[in-house]
């Protein structure tokens, strides 16, 4: 237990440690990235700066209106709405529709130069702004950046909410609001693999009614997509309702309820689609009968295929896999049985229901419905208009009209920001007083503690200079208003313009005890200019302009002031870290770097004990002193033995060197007092440059510069402010991110908290090993200097000693080096000091300031390289000290690299951020996420898709464990080794496609081959002789398909009429029923694309599917079963059944199927006629088809270019009076200026 409390105690050390560290960081983070003023409000809540903006463009909306810009014509929903549809041409014409001012730069995306905006601006088409900026403010706000017109993507709800905003209703009022809804009910039999089986329900769909509930269309005499709800709700989206069908009136089929499914694929990888295997009768067929009769139409419809169904139905995809050539390809797969789906033996049909609450609830579509409008002269509902394009704030009865507070931050926003006129004078005895008349006659009235009684809120008034206030008064402000002047919003709510005085007397008139209990963060709410001339510190300082003084503080606390003056909303969070960190680094340089650049004070005072009584400097420099005097001495000898013998020096060299001997014989035992006057020539030079240059650059600006230079400084930072703000993580406090990261830390002391603090702290230790590695070079320099003065005699004595001199030069040329490093230091920092002060005095720019700030700090960072010049003598030391120092950074970043790319540092930094985005979707969790800001909404996808990302990972592990799962069973083995086996099949269905291709097939070569292959008789053939007959029907019937050429063959070849290039009609041969099910099965599952082009054989072989598993069919080759056999039957089936959109994309050779031609005798032109006899049903519907599409024509005549002569024909051949279509084109258009269609002329 003892050892688990030490435990217990070292992690809370650790935790309260890394806390205090993380505080730090935070702190440097948020003032980094965290710099803006603005107020925090509640989600869904604008700032009061945009809801006065929408307020007033509100206004000016109704300005445009009212200048009757609108069309008024009908309109529907359902249609893709023009612009031209909505506003006439006075809309776009500024001088008809007018010009209309907005606030100045003020709201989210507002920052238009000139605020005078056209009705085409303010509803959204146009975003520049002549003069420069923009009015982006919808699409700022997260809301609809323009109108729900000449814009596809827009939803009906859109539409439907915008013209209504204008005034537009519905055109069968009541009416359209009644709706019926109902489902299926459906039974999942529970067994021991069941997960939650018995009854479900499908999602419910709802169909227009009457007040009996019968089913009625809102307009015309059939049902349109405008009488439908879609889906919504269910317990499965396995199986669901749709409806098939639409268009419009003329040219529409009949609408139909269907149920399809959607199950999972079988083999991983294999995406399955939406499929429908149920198709309820025409909702047409309903029209005044009870609605529920749709619904149980369904059930019946179900019931009739049998007790199995719907959970013998499956869903088929696709499956991505290697082909031949490494590239993948898509190969069909099959989902599971909807039983499967549900894990269950068998899902059923019961019943069909009424969803009573949607029915209640009138379909929950209202906004969403497809719905035709009237203009009726209905009032436009401006409030809702605004809606539309900002979702997330709502207009109530309480907030619709401009509010108090809205104003006051305008105007406020106004005079300090605009005017820039608030300019309290410090310089009075009594700045702020207690009643207005003591204040003057300019004064701002603040909100604050009462002088003489700190616990009462009064209202002060300080006093303002009037030079400050005014100085705007003659110059033009905003461009297009006149001097002194600025749009605004009067005490009345009026839109006008104000001027400085107008603005100050709106302020002062407002009563400021029952706004700031509304909103305390109101600037003139927290504290005024002499209050925080006495305390910068006082909360709410940061807000007060000008309120920093140097009268009574010394000259930083001066300069602290001002900064929190002037550095913005988090001044009081910048300016003392700023400060601190001015002089933490001047302390920095003044006791670790300066002391080493300085000759040190150690060596100075050895230097100046010269008795050697407390100097070990001394004393070694003695002990070579007097090995110099030995060297003289034997020199001196060597002179006098030449000049008595003549051997050695000559006289002339006698008498060269002597002199220097003498000297240097007085200059060695002085060489420690030459080298202690060096040094402190080193010392005095270099203060003496210093100082000159802090007096030149004193004398030059003034004893005011410093505070100048701070003014400019903090204005520097207020720029970074304002570039940083709109990129900030949000407004909130930075306490309250403080608290939630302490929270983190103690809620984990490990995990996610190391994962972020691991980094900083890898980073403060590779700073610390450069900068210990920079003092170590420093203090090698002073080892050298201790060094070179105590061999100075010995340097002396070789300078006067022959060829020896070039060793003393190099000494020299060290000792100058040595020394000259600190003046030459001292010449740059006070160079660089004099010169940041006249640029930042002398140019206003901002790069040329932020050059000039760079110069007052760039000598710093030349020590380590000036350093390493001045010891060029030692190389081998300095690159030894390199080494070391690289050393030791490899090694450090090899411990770093091995930590970070560790298995326990990568799972609590993923830890980390899944907690991180967790905790940020669990905050939104259940909100509408329309009315979020953008910020939000895009931290909030980011984190869902973060979640989401990892949330597949974990199903593709789950996904893989249940296919696992599914292959181990032996029940599914069947299931495996079918789909393995048509995998297999499907290759060696592409090679021998290859190998079609390689040898050039021709398409009657394949034609043959195909009727050859279908001769193959199954009942003799082994299994596996079988399945490669398959194969090749399937291989020769897919190759047919690739082509255009191959398509059109097949066509005619399945109809019975294909004639080759010998010009003989190629007819299907015997087959047998296998043969004909793997032809039909190809097209199907493959070339499933071709069906509407070539509707009636595809239909055709429908009627040759396989009744069971084909490789267990085994049936007889026969002559009369052939691939064409029964194609009239088919032929007539289509001709009955065809729907207008299957009609639509019919390919040619349909169409020919359907007329006959008779052929021209002498020369005359081939006539054509219809292939049914008139009256039969199957002349009745082609002569349906027929005459829709001449309707379809006549309404956009541009389509008859689009028709082949194939299609001509048959609507000349079945259309009622046998009509031409290129006579259909007869129509005179009568347009206006503008080349809108006004009215037509047919010509019969």
């Amino acid at each position: 237990m003892r050892l688990l409390n030490k435990k217990n105690k070292r992690r809370g050390c650790l935790v309260s440690a890394l806390a205090i560290i993380t505080t730090v960081v935070l702190t440097t983070t948020l003032t980094l990235f965290n710099l803006t003023s603005n107020n925090v409000y509640a989600d869904g809540e604008l700032a009061p700066a945009d809801s006065l903006l929408l307020k007033v463009i509100k206004e000016r909306i109704k300005e445009c209106i009212s200048r009757d810009i609108l069309t008024k014509a009908d309109v529907s929903s359902n249609d893709n709405i023009s612009k031209s549809k909505i506003f006439n041409d006075k809309f776009t014409d500024s001088n008809r529709s007018g010009i209309y001012d907005i606030l100045y730069k003020y709201g989210a995306g507002n920052t238009a130069n000139g605020p005078k905006l056209s009705c085409n601006q303010l509803f959204g088409f146009d975003s520049s702004i002549n003069g420069g900026g923009s009015f982006k403010t919808y699409e700022s706000l997260g809301g609809n950046a323009k109108p729900p017109v000449d814009n596809r993507a827009a939803t009906p709800e859109m539409k439907n909410k915008f013209l209504e905003a204008l005034g537009y209703v519905p055109e069968n009022g009541s009416q359209q609001n009644k709706f019926y809804c109902g489902r299926l009910v459906y039974y999942v039999a529970a067994d021991a693999n069941s997960q939650g089986g018995g009854e479900k329900r499908t999602p419910s769909i709802c169909i227009n009614v009457d007040e009996s509930g019968n089913v009625v269309p809102s307009s015309g005499d059939k049902i349109s997509l405008n009488d439908l709800a879609p889906s919504s709700g269910g317990d499965s989206d396995i199986i669901t309702l749709d409806y098939t069908g639409g268009g419009t009136i003329a040219t529409r089929d009949s609408i139909a309820f269907q149920v399809m499914i959607k199950t999972p694929g079988i083999l991983q990888g294999c995406t399955t689609y939406s499929e429908t295997i149920l198709t309820g009768s025409p909702l047409d067929s309903f029209i005044n009968r009870p609605a529920s009769q749709v619904f149980d139409d369904l059930i019946n419809k179900a019931a009739s295929k049998g007790n199995s169904f719907p959970g013998n139905t499956r869903s088929h995809g696709n499956q991505v896999v290697p082909g031949q050539t490494g590239r993948p390809v898509n190969m069909p797969c099959d989902g599971s049985t909807v039983a499967e789906a549900f894990k269950s033996n068998s899902v059923t049909f019961r019943k069909a229901e009424e969803d009573s609450a949607r029915t209640s609830e009138g379909g929950n579509a209202e906004d969403g419905r497809r719905q035709n409008y009237k203009y009726t002269g209905t009032t436009s509902d401006y409030d809702k208009l605004i809606n539309y394009y900002v979702p997330n704030y709502t207009f109530e009865a309480s907030n619709s009209a401009i509010t108090d507070l809205e104003k006051a931050y305008y105007w406020y926003y106004l005079l300090k920001d605009v005017f820039e006129g608030i300019s309290v004078d410090l310089s009075l005895e009594t700045p702020c007083s207690d009643t207005a008349s003591a204040a003057g006659q300019n004064y701002l009235k603040y909100h604050n503690v009462h002088i003489s009684n700190p616990a009462q809120a009064v209202d002060k008034f300080c006093t303002l200079d009037s030079n400050t206030l005014n100085h705007k008064s003659d110059q033009a402000i905003v461009p297009g208003f006149d001097n002194g002047l600025v749009p605004s919003v009067s005490s009345t709510n009026a839109l006008r313009d104000m001027n400085v005085n107008d603005v100050l007397t709106a302020l002062n008139g407002l009563e400021l005890g029952p706004l700031c209990e509304q909103d305390g963060n109101f600037p003139l709410c927290k504290a005024d200019p002499a209050t925080c001339a006495k305390d910068p510190d006082n909360a709410g300082c940061k807000e007060i302009a000008n309120n920093a003084t140097d009268s009574g503080e010394d000259e930083k606390a001066g300069e602290q002031a001002e900064c929190m003056n002037k550095a913005g909303a988090f001044g009081w969070l910048i300016c003392p870290m700023m400060f601190g960190l001015r002089d933490t680094a001047e302390g920095f340089f003044q006791k670790s770097v300066t002391p080493y650049l300085v000759v040190h004070t150690s060596i100075v005072k050895d230097l100046a004990d010269t008795k050697g009584e407390g100097s070990k400097l001394y004393q070694a420099w003695s002990f070579f002193r007097n090995v110099a005097n030995i060297m003289f001495v034997i020199a001196m000898l060597f002179v006098i033995f030449s000049q008595i013998t003549g051997f050695g020096i000559d006289n002339y060299g006698i008498k060269k060197i002597l002199p220097k001997l003498i000297i240097t014989a007085i200059i060695v035992n002085f060489s420690y007092v030459i080298c202690g006057i060096l040094v402190d020539i080193s010392n005095l030079a270099g203060d003496a440059l210093r100082g000159i240059f802090e007096g030149i650059a004193n004398g030059t600006t003034g004893s005011s510069e410093r505070g100048h230079i701070t003014d400019s400084v903090t204005q520097i930072l207020g720029s970074l402010v304002n570039a940083i703000a709109p990129v900030a993580v949000g407004s909130a406090a930075a306490g309250g991110i403080a608290y939630t990261v302490i929270t983190g830390i103690t809620a984990s002391a490990s995990g996610s908290f190391l994962a972020f603090i691991f980094p900083i702290l890898s980073f403060a230790g590779a700073a610390a090993l450069a900068g210990l590695f920079a003092m170590l070079m420093l203090g090698l320099r002073q080892s050298l200097i201790i060094i070179m003065i105590a061999i100075s005699p010995i340097a002396f004595v070789l300078y006067a000693i022959p060829n020896t001199n070039a060793l003393f030069k190099r000494w020299f040329s060290l000792v100058k080096t040595l020394l000259v490093l600190y003046p030459v230091f001292c010449f740059m920092v006070g160079g660089g000091s004099l010169v940041s002060k006249i640029i930042i005095n002398s140019d206003t720019n901002f790069y040329m300031q932020f050059i000039g700030g760079l110069l007052s700090i760039m000598p710093y960072f030349a020590v380590p390289s000036m350093t390493k010049n001045a010891m060029k003598g030692f190389d081998g030391v300095v690159a030894g000290l390199g080494t070391l120092q690289q050393k030791a950074n490899n090694a450090g970043t090899s411990i770093n690299k091995k930590i970070t790319n560790s298995d326990a540092m990568k799972d609590s930094m993923q830890n980390a951020q899944i907690g991180k985005m967790q905790r940020y979707v669990d905050k939104y969790k259940g909100t509408d996420v329309s009315k979020l800001q953008p910020w939000q909404k895009r931290r909030l996808s980011n984190a869902v898709g973060f979640l989401n990302k990892d949330g597949r990972k974990n199903a593709a592990i789950g996904a893989a464990m249940k296919e696992y799962e599914y292959n181990a069973d032996p029940r599914n083995a069947a299931n495996i080794n079918r789909s393995a086996m048509r995998s297999l099949n499907d290759a060696i269905q592409n090679d021998m496609m290859g190998e079609f291709k390689s040898d050039n097939m021709s398409v009657d070569d394949a034609l043959r081959a195909l009727n050859h292959a279908q001769e193959y008789e199954y009942d003799k053939g082994t299994a596996e002789d079988n399945r490669a007959n398959d194969n090749r029907v399937g291989a020769l019937t897919s190759y047919l398909a690739s082509t255009k050429e191959g398509q059109k063959a097949f066509d005619k070849y399945v109809k019975g009429k294909y004639v080759d290039g010998a010009g003989h009609v190629l007819q299907p041969g015997k087959s047998s029923d296998r043969a004909m099910a793997v032809i039909q099965q190809t097209m199907q599952d493959k070339h499933s694309d071709l069906r509407d082009k070539y509707h009636t054989t595809f239909e055709h072989l429908d009627t040759k599917r396989a009744t069971q598993d084909i490789e267990s069919m085994t049936g007889p080759t026969q002559d009369a079963n052939r691939l064409s056999s029964g194609m009239p039957e088919t032929r007539r089936k289509v001709a009955r059944e065809l729907d207008f959109d299957d009609y639509s994309k019919m390919g040619k050779q349909d169409f020919e199927q359907f007329y006959n031609t008779n052929k021209g005798s002498n020369g005359a032109p081939d006539t054509y006629s219809a292939g049914y006899a008139a009256g039969t049903p199957e002349y009745n519907h082609l002569n349906e088809l027929a005459n829709s599409r001449i309707k379809q024509l006549k309404s956009d005549p541009s389509l008859i270019s689009t028709l082949s002569d194939q299609e001509k024909r048959f609507i000349s051949a079945y259309s009622t009076g046998n009509v031409d279509v290129n006579t259909i084109s007869s129509v005179l258009y009568m347009k206006d200026a503008s080349g809108t269609v006004t009215g037509t002329i047919e010509q019969s």
